[in-house]
């Protein structure tokens, strides 16, 4: 198998040495680059040749959804796995493009799965965060909500204001 190019960007450098350390054991991936801020990320896209972009959605200096369309546009053969501490927001980034999404709490092992899995061309859901997703499509169709006011009471449950949620 050929090695996976992983990028890591999060906005905490603790995280992402948890993450080199664990990615480190797969003799599979090869760890090309970190990131801390959005714009370290284009910049290391820019120079490395990436297959997995693994992404925190938050404190990364971009509104997440801003982030996710301009990479999805620029780097469009990146395959970008969202580990994130916040599930609030994956229906809204999987509908974007992301293809894998998977929470800080959860088990390691699944970052792993989560990356090969994206390499591979599918998608990857953890368990958490598909037991959120069914339970988002259930309110949603309990309530006949579209996906944007569903958004929009999203962003106000978590204390949002209307210049914030217009960005979104």
């Amino acid at each position: 198998m050929t090695p996976i190019r992983v990028l890591v960007a999060d906005d905490h450098p603790v995280v992402i040495d948890g993450i080199v350390t664990n990615l480190s054991t797969y003799p599979q991936i090869t760890l090309v680059a970190v990131a801390l801020q959005a714009a370290e990320v284009y910049d290391q896209l820019t120079k490395h040749a990436v297959d997995v972009l693994v992404l925190d959605l938050h404190g990364m200096g971009e509104a997440p959804l801003v982030l996710i369309d301009r990479l999805r546009r620029k780097y469009p053969k990146v395959a970008i796995v969202v580990f994130s501490s916040s599930v609030a927001m994956a229906p809204e980034v999987l509908d974007a493009g992301v293809r894998g999404y998977l929470l800080k709490d959860e088990r390691m092992a699944y970052l792993y799965d989560a990356i090969v899995a994206v390499y591979q061309g599918m998608t990857f859901r953890s368990p958490l965060v598909q037991a959120y997703l069914d339970q988002h499509t259930e309110v949603r169709q309990q309530h006949r909500l579209t996906p944007k006011e569903l958004e929009v009471l999203k962003f106000l449950a978590l204390g949002e204001g209307t210049e914030a949620i217009a960005l979104q």
